[in-house]
């Protein structure tokens, strides 16, 4: 089992927060700034930790299956969120940030070796 460090956690979750931000901003268009803010920072808040801590507890067979696992997880969490607060187009919105965060990291980590 990989240990996983809070100061590793909190780097990668400072770079998910770079890339879906953005994302969840523009899906919150329409919203008043501090509702779009909050929104957007709450999103992967909420799954972040889940995905980093409690979801790899469970085992999976292969890091493959935790991947698809932790992701499905992350994007339906986070389309349910934006869906209750009324966004349109929830899911694709989630997928959207989801997809960005993870292409991002897999390159700066081929490329540097980081997060």
């Amino acid at each position: 089992m990989v240990t996983v460090t809070v100061a590793a956690w909190f780097s990668a979750y400072l770079l998910t927060q770079a890339v879906e931000v953005p994302i969840y901003l523009l899906a919150t268009r329409g919203q008043p700034w501090r509702a779009r803010v909050m929104i957007a920072v709450a999103a992967s808040t909420l799954t972040h930790p889940m995905v980093w801590f409690v979801i790899p507890a469970l085992h999976f067979p292969s890091y493959a299956a935790y991947f698809v696992g932790a992701e499905s997880f992350a994007v339906v969490v986070e389309a349910l969120l934006l869906w209750s607060l009324g966004i349109r187009r929830a899911l694709l919105w989630s997928l959207a940030a989801n997809v960005g965060s993870v292409v991002v990291g897999l390159i700066l980590r081929s490329l540097i070796g980081w997060p």
